[in-house]
């Protein structure tokens, strides 16, 4: 098993496939067995998928937009101008095992169901379970993908990726496969690696005391928590961060990067950890919407961060998906990571400092990372969820 990343910088799509490929096949021994890539949105998605499907037509593709660029083991990779950037991963493995295919977002329970059967009709596994699904979608519907994705291969089977990204929140972003670029849909690939996989999905951020039950939500709306107005609450718990618009409503999504609301999954070592929720608007009814789903009667936690906390916290995800491979760094081949979007945007030019914690973390091998506006991941007692704010990263590794 071997694994190699590569980037490339263009205002014209076809060749930054040409000069990111040209790279990425000097690195490896033979032909990628399975790409996952992540774009920036000057880049067309349907004129990448051609190139790559022209240059490397047996070839499982697994392509997502990534907000504001990628980052790789080489370092932060960003658009400039009208130059997109192009970000390849290949994994080399004759033993292994892959398969990709996308779904429009017709029903997004059952575009899952047909994304997952039609990667895995691509394998020889018929019948076995992956060893991992790597996820992407297009924001809206995530919680839905993955009950879509459990309908066919359980609660076991650990589900990592992000959802697609643009530089502005401004709904360009597009996802594609070997078979089809989509602005709408779910990406699935199915992933049998002759070595170890290890996912590991955290957060950089803290538990406050502040903490209500939810008494009226629908989806990702939150409407009361303990009987009264949501933004009212989130604003009291905050000390006013979202003072500006709770007469009105309005976007506040830079506001509450450093403030997510959190639900308790489990316990480590009695310290309880989180998925999380980013509150993107307040409505003009006091309401706030989310970038994933609340249900009512769950308990949320307000959760604090800062700059440092997150910057520092991709480098010990690292080190902990490291440790569940039980293996040491010599036998680390590569990785993959997803981190939001929003703290990407918050922690500014801090993250070369990101990129530099994680390649600490695991002595420099490589590893590609998308910036998502939506996280999906294995925590720790193998439930795999949708959330927020989010870091992840799958370590893989030669058995031994």
């Amino acid at each position: 098993m071997f694994i190699a990343t590569s980037r490339a910088r263009h205002h014209c799509p076809a060749q930054a496939v040409d000069d990111a490929l040209a790279i990425l096949q000097q690195k490896l021994p033979a032909a990628p067995h399975q790409i996952i890539a992540f774009f920036s949105q000057e880049l067309d998605a349907e004129a990448l998928r051609q190139a790559l499907v022209t240059a490397l037509p047996e070839v499982p593709v697994h392509a997502c937009s990534s907000c504001g660029g990628f980052m790789t083991e080489e370092g932060l990779f960003e658009p400039q101008g009208e130059e997109g950037v192009l970000g390849l991963w290949g994994i080399c493995d004759a033993e292994g095992s892959f398969g990709s295919a996308v779904s429009t977002l017709d029903d997004p329970v059952r575009s899952a169901r047909e994304a997952l059967t039609e990667a895995m009709m691509q394998t020889d596994r018929i019948g076995e379970a992956p060893a991992m699904i790597w996820l992407t979608a297009t924001p809206g519907q995530e919680e839905q993908v993955i009950e879509g994705l459990q309908q066919l291969v359980g609660q076991h089977v650990p589900i990592q990726g992000g959802s697609a990204g643009d530089n502005q929140v401004s709904g360009d972003w597009s996802i594609f496969t070997q078979q089809a670029s989509t602005c709408q849909g779910v990406a699935v690939s199915v992933l049998y690696p002759s070595g170890l996989t290890a996912p590991v999905f955290h957060n950089g951020y803290s538990p406050t005391e502040h903490r209500a039950v939810v008494t009226r939500a629908a989806g990702r709306t939150l409407y009361e928590l303990d009987g009264e107005p949501a933004a009212e609450v989130y604003n009291r718990w905050t000390g006013g961060a979202v003072d500006n618009a709770l007469e009105g409503g309005g976007h506040v999504l830079g506001q509450t990067t450093l403030f997510p609301l959190g639900r308790e999954v489990d316990h480590i070592d009695q310290q309880p950890y989180f998925n999380l929720s980013h509150p993107e608007t307040v409505t003009d009814d006091g309401a706030l919407t989310l970038f994933s789903c609340i249900d009512e009667g769950e308990t949320l936690v307000l959760l604090e961060g800062s700059i440092s906390g997150l910057v520092q916290r991709a480098g010990r995800v690292a080190t902990a998906a490291v440790a569940e491979t039980d293996a040491d760094l010599a036998q680390l081949m590569g990785g993959l990571a997803i981190y939001c979007a929003g703290c990407r945007l918050t922690v500014g030019d801090k993250m070369t400092d990101v990129v530099e914690s994680i390649r600490q973390a695991t002595a420099g091998a490589p590893f590609i990372g998308g910036f998502t506006f939506g996280e999906q991941g294995c925590f720790l007692n193998g439930d795999s969820r949708h959330g927020n704010l989010m870091i992840s990263y799958v370590a893989f590794s030669e058995r031994h």
